[in-house]
């Protein structure tokens, strides 16, 4: 992730989310970002396996990052705008 990217998901945000909301965003994870909910509140929603991809990336094997992703990263409650980690359906 760079630093363009992350400008460019804020603008992003910034123009779908009216001017009193704000939406938590997960750390460093900007890549596997996919959109957010249209509930009330609205969430962050991520794709799981850019996540572990992620993770492995960085530095972890893959049953450190499968560890670390459920249990600080999807297992991580920080209220109702808690965001979403999804497994999505793989394309043909």
């Amino acid at each position: 992730m760079n630093n363009t990217q992350s400008d460019a998901l804020l603008d992003w945000l910034a123009s779908v989310l009216d001017d009193n909301q704000d939406i938590p965003l997960a750390d460093n994870l900007d890549e596997a970002f996919i959109g957010i909910t249209e509930d009330t509140p609205p969430r962050a929603v991520y794709d799981a396996q850019k996540v572990i991809s992620i993770l492995i990336r960085d530095g972890m094997t893959y049953d450190e990052a499968q560890e670390f992703y459920s249990f600080n990263i999807a297992g991580a409650h920080i209220g109702p705008q808690t965001p979403i980690f999804i497994n999505r359906y793989p394309e043909a």
